[in-house]
């Protein structure tokens, strides 16, 4: 399939050989590359297993905290799983969870998120918002 012209320079790029890239999924229309050397998209007891344009999906292997490297917003909420959000290093998100299992980051709109700093948790115990 052929470029736009937008993309054509990079094309030659990749065409050309980037020993950092390592193509990891194609079909007729896509190629995929991961970039070697990265850190990935988390660090923790979580690993990312889907990206969405509003959500980002967490299985989480034993309680404890995953910094996810997509930005932090303040209208990130847990919508599946327990735990809490919060503004990680770096400007990332980082998740604390309560307990192993599948978790969900979603963001939704609520114009009180915007004046609050506290982590945003499952739990409505105060306390454990203090202790993160």
């Amino acid at each position: 399939m052929a470029l736009d012209p937008s993309g054509r320079a990079e094309g030659a790029l990749i065409r050309g050989g980037l020993p950092y890239l390592r193509a990891v999924h194609s079909d007729r229309h896509w190629t995929v590359y991961a970039v070697r050397g990265t850190p990935g998209l988390a660090d923790g007891v979580g690993r990312v297993s889907k990206v969405a344009p509003q959500a980002v999906d967490l299985e989480a292997r034993r309680p404890g905290y995953t910094l996810v490297r997509v930005r932090f917003t303040p209208y990130w909420q847990i919508t599946r799983g327990r735990g809490c959000v919060m503004r990680g290093a770096g400007g990332w998100t980082l998740v604390y969870a309560l307990s192993s299992g599948p978790m969900r980051v979603e963001a939704t709109f609520d114009a009180r998120r915007l004046i609050t700093r506290k982590a945003r948790c499952t739990l409505r115990q105060e306390r454990l918002g203090t202790q993160l």
